[in-house]
């Protein structure tokens, strides 16, 4: 009872409380000094507010005029696959997944809808997202406290970024993705300006949530913007706490209320999209062997619905296998080093070069077995490859074409091996199934051989060694692209498992049942995908370690690598930021810090009137960008996928912004001296932009001029070749 009446009385003070600010405000009390010199962007937020329009046409009219002197190939470059994938996904019903989560994709199915299918339509809506990017990146400047000569350095900035300005003309997901971030970081900045819980603050509160909401549900990066928001409203609660005018309970509601907002808005929203995206995907497509059986089963045309459920001798079937899903595999081709026939993992179910028929073994009596049965586990069987009616064997004589360590064996397939093996002996090509209890799901999968439910490692008795789908991808005749088979004697558990997703037997009578999987509801769907891509992206291949790429964002923070969109007879499509751009937010980060430490080695808590308002104010305005700009670029070293310098622009906004931050601290501790800096940099910004339009635009060009430009040893000269 004592617990009610202290929440209620907690209610009704709150409400007191809101009732008392909301009278203040008609008097224009505003948000008070927390500290000292506590900086308040309120009144600067005014005095320009009138400006804005006039800014707002000028950025319009450069904007415009740069699109109007970009030219892209009249070509789907390689970058615009995914998304235009997407809309013909969501136009045809055929399952699609894709990297990213299906906001951008739905958006632009919607949008194609009205304009059709025209790439060249398309690529403008995403200029005219980029557009609303610049004019919100253009007002958030206003709501920062800085000055009108470093707010128009900071537009200079942000318009001859060449990175940006490249990626907002190509039809990928980045452009609509960085839109809804910069909608999200202006809203929530404006939501810290407003007077706290009257009807403004909502508002803002309430859009800067859905932007959020939009950026989380249209890349999977956004999830680090996820974790920036909760970080960002830790820091508001520090601030808050020590605001004299705000009561306790006031600030913690505050923090409640946005916490809430930022966690339920955006995940609704995600949600929301990814309903639509399993509802309107109801087909077998492109990502159907990606998918589990289960997932595979709830779609139309899928290949399960005949099949019977127990497996037999003599029944044709197609082994799965359990880590990434693909088929083994065999076809007429040979590995050059040993000569053998190639036998890989294969992403397709449907080829007929999967199937392989399950047989006693050689030299025992076939008469002994009984057709109808099911095989019991663990079993000796042998596997005949169907289509070259050779036996899976396993040649300890051979190392595998890429695993050719010492204790790795070749899988392969062969006629000639002898029927019956010496005496004690094993056969090479006798294996045992051994059953996964743990993987298997019904018990008794554990105890006889079933389709889908039977999970099982396939166990060679001669050579002592499992057999292993690898990610190592092959590059030899008809097995280029396909991942390596292996057998080895100390595997990954998981990586060597593997199950029956196809059996059919002309011993079974037609009247036999046939297989039956549980419904799949939206929440099992979502929580395989939702695994599938943390696995991949954070995971791994468990068991292997494949270093394929180097995410190192030390490239991508001093731009030593770009990234090529496109490269053809008349020109290149060169991913490349703005170099001084780039170099400044670096030293703006080394400001920060030595700053810091200079603090840290002259603080003194007994006299509190020689902290400097200016630093300050500094740290008040600036220190929320450089949290954004860390928390969006470390987990990216985490990444297990190859990343390029597209998924640097995220924290490359908030590197701006914080560079923007750190000119208005210097410009207020030295004004001449900061105008004189600006003198200089801005110059060599507005060089560096020119200096690579050609290779941005597909502009005319030398191969001599190009290669002058070329200054880092490891960015991509061999785009110059295109003009040689």
């Amino acid at each position: 009872m004592h617990n009610k009446d202290s929440i209620a009385s907690t209610l009704y003070l709150l409400y007191i409380d809101w009732k008392t600010m909301a009278q203040k405000e008609k008097s224009d009390i505003v948000k008070g000094p927390f500290r000292k010199f506590v900086h308040l962007n309120t009144k600067i937020f005014e005095s320009r507010f009138s400006s804005d329009k006039l800014s707002s046409i000028g950025i319009l009219t450069l904007c415009l005029i740069r699109m109007y002197n970009y030219k892209l190939p009249d070509v789907i470059l390689p970058s615009e696959i995914e998304l235009i994938d997407s809309v013909n996904a969501y136009n045809s019903g055929a399952y699609l997944e894709t990297e990213n989560p299906p906001l951008v994709g739905l958006l632009f199915t919607a949008i194609s809808h009205v304009l059709g299918n025209d790439v060249v339509k398309l690529r403008l809506v995403n200029e005219l997202f980029g557009l609303m990017s610049f004019l919100l990146l253009n007002k958030l400047l206003k709501y920062n406290g800085v000055s009108s000569i470093v707010s128009n350095f900071g537009m200079i900035m942000i318009l001859l970024e060449n990175s940006l300005f490249t990626q907002f003309q190509i039809l990928t997901t980045d452009a609509t993705y960085l839109m809804f971030i910069t909608f999200f970081i202006a809203n929530n900045k404006l939501s810290k300006l407003k007077v706290i819980t009257n009807k403004s603050w909502f508002t803002q509160t309430l859009l800067a949530s859905i932007g959020l909401g939009l950026a989380f549900s249209s890349h999977w990066s956004g999830i680090f913007l996820l974790f920036y928001s909760f970080a960002s409203c830790i820091l508001e609660l520090w601030y808050n706490s020590a605001d004299l005018t705000i009561s306790i309970r006031r600030t913690w509601y505050v923090f409640y209320t946005k916490l809430a907002c930022y966690m339920i808005i955006p995940i609704t929203i995600y949600l929301s999209t990814y309903y639509a995206n399993f509802s309107l995907l109801t087909k077998a497509g492109e990502s159907y062997n990606q998918i589990s059986p289960e997932f595979q089963y709830s779609l139309q045309n899928n290949h399960l619905n005949n099949t019977f459920p127990n497996v037999k001798f003599g029944s044709s079937i197609m082994l799965r296998h359990y880590q990434t899903g693909k088929y083994l595999h065999s076809h007429p081709d040979y590995y050059a080093g040993s000569g053998r026939q190639q036998v890989t993992l294969l992403d397709n179910y449907n080829d007929g070069s999967n199937i392989f028929e399950i047989l006693t073994i050689r030299g025992v009596d076939k008469n002994l077995f009984d057709y109808n049965r099911s095989i019991g586990v663990p079993w000796r069987v042998e596997l005949l490859h169907v289509d070259t009616n050779s036996s899976l064997v396993i040649d300890g004589d051979h190392k595998p074409p890429i695993s050719d360590q010492e204790y790795n064996k070749l899988v392969t397939t062969d006629t000639n091996y002898e029927d019956i093996p010496e005496e004690n002996q094993k056969s090479k090509q006798q294996f045992q199934i051994k059953i996964s209890g743990k993987y298997c799901k019904t018990d008794e999968s554990k105890r006889s051989l079933q389709v889908v439910n039977s999970v099982f490692q396939i166990y060679n008795e001669r050579e002592s060694c499992y057999l292993l789908g690898t990610p190592l991808v092959l590059s030899e005749g008809f097995s280029t692209g396909q991942n390596e088979v292996i057998c080895i004697t100390e595997p990954n558990y998981e990586s060597s498992l593997w199950y029956i997703d196809w059996n059919t037997n002309g011993n079974f009578p037609e009247e036999d049942e046939r297989i039956s999987l549980k419904d799949y509801t939206f929440w099992d769907k979502l929580s395989e995908v939702l695994m599938r891509k943390t696995k991949k992206l954070f995971v791994g291949f468990l068991g292997y370690d494949v270093e394929t790429h180097d995410n190192s964002i030390k490239n991508w923070m001093f731009i030593s690598k770009g990234f090529t969109h496109y490269m053809g007879e008349n020109g290149v499509v060169y991913l490349l930021g703005n170099f001084i751009t780039y170099h400044l937010i670096i030293a703006s980060i080394i400001i920060y810090g030595l700053l810091k430490i200079y603090e840290f080695c002259t603080f003194s808590p007994f006299n509190e009137n020689e902290i400097n308002e200016v630093n300050y104010r500094y740290e008040f305005e600036g220190f929320d960008y450089l949290v954004g700009y860390l928390m969006m670029l470390i987990p990216m070293t985490f990444v297990k996928i190859e990343l390029h310098l597209f998924n640097y622009l995220p924290s490359l906004i908030f590197g701006i912004l914080f560079t923007i931050q750190t000119y208005q601290w210097l410009f207020e501790k030295s004004k001449y001296l900061t105008i004189a800096i600006g003198i200089i940099v801005i110059p060599f910004i507005i060089l560096a932009y020119y200096k690579f339009l050609p290779v941005m635009i597909m502009g005319e060009w030398t191969f001599e001029k190009c290669s002058k430009l070329m200054i880092s040893p490891s960015w991509d000269s061999e785009v110059c070749e295109v003009y040689n």
